[in-house]
């Protein structure tokens, strides 16, 4: 029964208080005592009550009271029992599937006992907590793709936060497939976990793909390595064919004799990448008597398929250091087909047709220190129609550059550049936070990146006027002495017609030439180059109706998300156009409406789709017109990694209970759970205190009933005539 207490304080003693209050109730009456005109007693006392309240109502504001209320109530201690709710739960263990089994768990009486003295808390989890008001054991599925009991714990911390949590009891098979390590949450829950083990310890036969490693970029006919890791377990001596299918076409096929000494097998294979485009393959092994999961024996992977090599064309003003380790770092790729392009004094390049047809067929241009003032017209002309004919162009910015020459190409460039001091500086590079996941300046993943960037030797630059395109990006900035600026040093656009990047420096040999690299492996200058003239060379998409899922391949049980994007005419946004999406796949149809989160980009998902290869038709309208379509391709149940382990994971469910300081238990030997519970410290009801404050001189009603008593007396003053 929870207890009330409701008190009054002020900023001043109570004593001062009531004596001015009752200065001021005298000094009212002392005026009332006497009036011109002489007022009947019964009309003074009803002025003076007025006056006497207002003043008496100030005062108590001075004072600034303070309303506290204070509930005082007992909080039983709080039990939360989490069950497993992932794909792997329904592996059978000698016939009986372990989701039975935690059914039966969750409504025998061992757990009901607990709510005797408890309250009891519900919840499952998968890929994340999902708390449950109703019967536990029925709102079960067992369709999660993934189990993250690290991001569960973390997540019920938040909301117990201020609960009376006294013990945690988990049901699963402690197999782990996603998040963070649980034992690093227990030691922060505060609360005990009794962990339920679910499952059997026994090495089941199985066999399955573990991971398939390969490059998801290839080039036309070039030999593509697959680097196949499979798993068997309660096998040995047995013959098995791995298969490597190209869109159910056998492409490569291997046989592996499976030994009882040894459980994991490296399986090297390999395709020839074909024709331009993505290409979908499957790693599938031949099924053995007895599996206990056959869902594990196949794998999808994508790649996407370039043309066999990028023709680059490198056009230099003079012989120079960076003209040659560019060249050099460019021949280094080996699918790079470069030529280069000497200008001579008299502005003419050697090889005459030849110079012409290679700067015509380049799928991009690299200028260095070009066009300078010897430059001549027709050869700048040859490489602008060049260039906008689709044609991507790098231009590094270096000092034999000639400005006026240069305006020739500058609708191209994704700077406008007015003039360049002949003043030079040492500059750092600087890539802003934004910009580190940019195809072109990503060396390496995450934001480790940027100190690549920024532990680079400085390189030469000038100042440089010009107005940054509307449609550019600032890729890099300039840092002098240590001081970052807003000046650009590379600079990109990128137009359904067009791609361009500047580097408005030089000196890149620097980035060579003193820094340690490792023997072998591209430096910071080969991937920066190898990366630009990728993502030059990569046609822009000016597709009105972009429609993609969210990946090529989706683990069973997760929901398959598209992204979408719709463009009118001019390439703009579109906020009011109809996506509708049909999937089909397994001899189904599914469809789904893309909804609109505004820019002019859609979303949507699709639940419950079976594991197999489906195909995807979007189109789009607006206002009935329809914009245009977009088709693909994907995969549902790669290497499910619920089913990778089939055995319960005793030893981390062990852990998590003795860390803990909980108890693990068998799935058959539960009986002493609510007695272990209910036996320890301070597993009993606490106060639980609630406060509530409310300070009426911080309201605006008292000041306005203060204005209302002191109208309504002076108004009844002036009907009786009072001085």
């Amino acid at each position: 029964m929870g207890m009330q207490e409701l008190t009054l304080s002020f900023s001043t003693q109570t004593i001062l208080i009531l004596l001015a209050i009752v200065a001021t109730i005298s000094v009212v009456g002392f005026t009332y005592r006497h009036s011109i005109p002489p007022l009947s007693p019964g009309f003074k006392i009803l002025l003076a009550s007025l006056r006497a309240l207002a003043m008496a109502l100030i005062v108590f504001l001075i004072a600034e009271p303070v309303l506290s209320l204070i509930l005082r109530d007992e909080e039983r201690p709080l039990v939360v029992i989490l069950a497993d709710d992932s794909r792997s739960m329904t592996i059978e263990d000698g016939g009986v599937s372990r989701a039975s089994r935690q059914r039966s768990l969750l409504t025998s009486d061992n757990l009901q006992a607990i709510s005797n003295e408890a309250l009891l808390l519900s919840g499952s989890f998968s890929n994340r907590l999902r708390m449950v008001s109703s019967s536990l054991a029925d709102s079960l599925t067992y369709s999660g793709a993934q189990t993250n009991l690290g991001g569960a714990l973390e997540e019920l911390k938040v909301q117990t936060a201020d609960r009376n949590l006294r013990a945690i009891i988990l049901l699963s098979d402690g197999n782990i497939t996603s998040g963070v390590n649980p034992l690093l949450e227990i030691e922060n829950m505060n609360a005990p976990l009794f962990t339920i083990g679910i499952g059997d310890t026994l090495q089941r036969q199985d066999l399955l793909v573990r991971k398939v490693v390969t490059n998801n970029i290839a080039y036309a006919g070039s030999r593509v390595p697959v680097q196949v890791t499979l798993r068997k377990s309660g096998y040995g001596g047995e013959r098995i064919e791995v298969a490597l299918n190209e869109e159910g076409k056998v492409v490569d096929r291997q046989v592996v004799v499976l030994s009882e000494q040894q459980d994991e097998y490296m399986v090297p294979m390999s395709f020839t990448a074909g024709e331009e485009g993505t290409h979908q393959y499957t790693v599938s092994l031949s099924q053995l008597a007895n599996e206990v999961n056959i869902l594990n024996n196949r794998s999808t992977f994508y790649t996407k398929v370039l043309k066999s090599k990028m023709k680059i064309t490198l056009v230099a003003g003079s012989p120079g250091s960076d003209q040659v380790f560019i060249m050099r770092a460019l021949e280094s790729d080996q699918n790079v087909e470069l030529t280069t392009l000497m200008e001579r004094r008299d502005g003419l390049f050697d090889g005459g047709a030849t110079a012409e047809r290679s700067v015509r067929e380049a799928d991009c241009l690299v200028l260095v220190g070009f066009p300078t003032s010897a430059t001549r017209p027709e050869a700048l002309s040859m490489i602008a129609a060049s260039i906008q004919r689709g044609k991507g162009l790098f231009l590094v910015l270096s000092r034999t550059i000639n400005l006026e020459k240069l305006k020739a190409l500058e609708s191209l460039l994704p700077m406008g550049l007015e003039r360049f001091s002949s003043d030079e500086l040492l500059v750092h590079v600087v890539v802003p936070e934004h910009q580190r996941n940019n195809p072109v300046v990503r060396l390496r993943p995450g934001a480790a990146q940027l100190s690549v960037w920024s532990d680079l030797p400085p390189i030469f630059t000038r100042q440089v006027v010009g107005n940054v395109k509307p449609e550019a990006d600032v890729l890099a900035l300039k840092r002098v002495q240590g001081i970052s600026t807003s000046e650009p040093l590379i600079v990109s656009r990128s137009t359904p017609q067009q791609k361009s990047l500047l580097f408005l420096g030089y000196g890149i040999w620097r980035w060579k030439m003193m820094t340690g690299e490792t023997p072998g492996a591209p430096g910071a200058l080969e991937q920066f180059l190898s990366q630009s003239v990728r993502w030059l060379t990569t046609r822009t998409d000016d597709r009105q109706v972009r429609v993609t899922p969210l990946t090529d391949v989706f683990a069973g049980g997760d929901p398959v998300e598209f992204t979408g994007q719709v463009y009118d005419l001019n390439m703009r946004p579109l906020e009011n156009a109809i996506i509708a999406v049909h999937v089909t796949g397994n001899e189904q149809r599914y469809d789904v409406s893309l909804s609109s989160i505004g820019q002019g980009q859609y979303e949507g998902s699709l639940d419950g789709l079976p594991s197999g290869d489906y195909r995807y038709s979007a189109s789009a309208s607006s206002d009935g017109v329809m914009i245009g379509e977009s088709k693909g391709t994907f995969s549902i149940g790669g290497a499910e990694a619920e089913f990778v382990e089939t055995r319960m994971n005793k030893e981390l469910l062990q852990q998590l209970a003795y860390r803990s300081g909980g108890k693990y238990y068998d799935a058959e030997d539960t009986e002493s759970l609510a007695d272990d519970i209910r036996a320890l410290p301070g597993f009993e009801s606490r106060e639980r205190r609630m406060a509530a404050q409310y300070q009426p001189w911080d309201e605006p009603w008292p000041y306005a009933l203060i204005i209302l008593l002191l109208a309504l007396e002076w108004m009844l003053r002036k009907r009786s005539g009072l001085l």
